[in-house]
């Protein structure tokens, strides 16, 4: 009988042993890595986080996180980031690091209750500037975007977010999935699907998917809208109707300034419903046939409308009219976006042939740096060729002091630091992206 309930014993053991080995395992490089990212982001920010969990279904959560730039009085703070995937072999590949040719079939990210302090300092100390510093909380491009809602009492942005992607490589299918939500302002959804994925990193050998659908749905919370326009209008010492007509009373210029394009009367009259009626404002796009979503801004208007095969509706009121001009001299969409793709003003005459325009594309590439660049590429892949060896030495540069190097090297699904002396290095490289002219 003992040795009955020992038989029985030994597997649950073992069982118990290796449950906790992995996930032992996985907490040790999961915690190397929120300490990497605390290190390479230490001349910046402080990078602090509270617990980590994991679960053999496939899940990794971080929680308590905060971001404090240096000199801010305070940080960003996420209560929960939660990583999912399929059972244990997914978390295998987290600790282990994904292959780029291999990424996981589906991912799922979640971030809950980001908080986000108020105020134009601190937006700054992170080194941001953003385009909506330009309207004002009252004016049509301020109020569209949402800005200066402190003045109505926010005193933090709090917002929930959602990433997913699903890839099939036998169809070569690659769906994405995103959500977010901004408590009290507004919320996105949006789904898009592409094709051409045929193999696992195709994109990163320059593959070009093509979009096959798109569905954005956006809500505006009915509570900030009121908020706002009654703030602003009584600031104006006008009623709301009165304060409303004055934000579509301008001329071509107004709207390029508020919106930098000039909308048709099915444009402005979705905004207005906006501002006046908030619900849903859903846009579809199914193209008829392939489209290359690096050539889209360079379409004309009513082109990329019929290409892209768009579709607008407002609490459930489809818009027909989607007409909109850009500012004079500006031809297509890559000079509204400030992409340099642009091709050349005005109409093309009747005979004149079409001239493409040139596509900037983005590759990866090793670029050879000088050495006092390199605190800015903390974190990047390095290439080092020393004095004293034929091959170079690569990894992930991960520090910078007393004129040394630190990289880190994985080596056998493991990770060893080497340790470099910046005199016997005779070139070093590193792996940033650069844009190429592509005709």
């Amino acid at each position: 009988m003992v040795k009955l309930k020992n038989a029985l014993l030994i597997p649950l053991v073992i069982g118990a042993l290796a449950y906790g080995g992995v996930k032992g395992y996985l907490y040790f490089k999961v915690k190397q890595g929120l300490d990497r990212m605390a290190a390479i982001s230490a001349p910046y920010a402080a990078f602090k986080y509270g617990g980590i969990e994991t679960s053999l279904a496939g899940v990794i959560s971080v929680t308590d996180m905060m971001l404090t730039p240096v000199g801010a009085p305070v940080g960003i703070g996420i209560d929960r980031a939660e990583l999912k995937g399929r059972g244990v072999e997914f978390l295998l590949d987290v600790a282990g690091g994904f292959k780029m040719e291999q990424p996981p079939q589906r991912l799922h990210l979640l971030i809950s209750h980001i908080r986000i302090p108020m105020g134009s300092d601190y937006i700054e100390s992170f080194g941001l500037q953003t385009a909506a510093k330009l309207h004002e909380m009252c004016s049509l491009g301020g109020l569209l975007g949402q800005t200066g809602v402190e003045q109505l009492g926010f005193q933090q942005l709090i917002a929930d977010a959602g990433l997913r992607y699903e890839y099939d490589p036998q169809a070569g299918e690659l769906n994405l999935f995103m959500d977010y939500a901004m408590a009290g302002l507004s919320s996105l959804q949006m789904e898009m699907g592409m094709r051409g994925v045929s193999q696992p990193g195709a994109m990163m050998r320059g593959a070009r998917p093509q979009l096959a659908r798109m569905l954005i749905g956006y809500q505006v919370d009915q509570g900030y809208t009121q908020r706002a326009v009654d703030t602003c209008a009584k600031q104006a010492g006008l009623d709301r109707t009165a304060f409303i007509n004055s934000l579509f009373a301008g001329d071509d210029q107004y709207y390029i300034k508020n919106l930098g394009f000039v909308p048709g009367q099915g444009i402005r009259f979705t905004l207005r419903h906006l501002l006046t009626q908030p619900g849903e404002l859903r846009i579809a796009l199914s193209p008829d046939g392939p489209v290359n979503p690096t050539m889209l801004t360079a379409y004309r208007p009513q082109e990329l409308l019929r290409v892209l095969g768009v579709d607008v509706s407002i609490n459930g009121q489809p818009i027909t009219d989607l007409s909109f001009t850009l500012p004079e001299g500006t031809s297509n969409l890559a000079a509204l976006l400030g992409e340099s793709a642009a091709v050349g003003s005005g109409s093309l005459e009747s005979g004149q042939k079409k001239r493409t325009p040139p596509v900037k594309q983005v590759r990866v590439r090793y670029l050879a740096t000088p050495v006092n660049e390199l605190p800015r590429y903390l974190g990047r892949d390095v290439r080092i060729y020393s004095f004293d060896r034929k091959e170079p030495q690569q990894g992930v540069l991960i520090a910078m002091k007393n004129n040394q190097l630190d990289v880190e090297q994985r080596l056998h699904g493991g990770s060893m630091t080497i340790y470099i002396p910046v005199s016997k290095i005779k070139r070093i490289e590193v792996l940033r992206r650069v844009e190429v002219s592509v005709n």
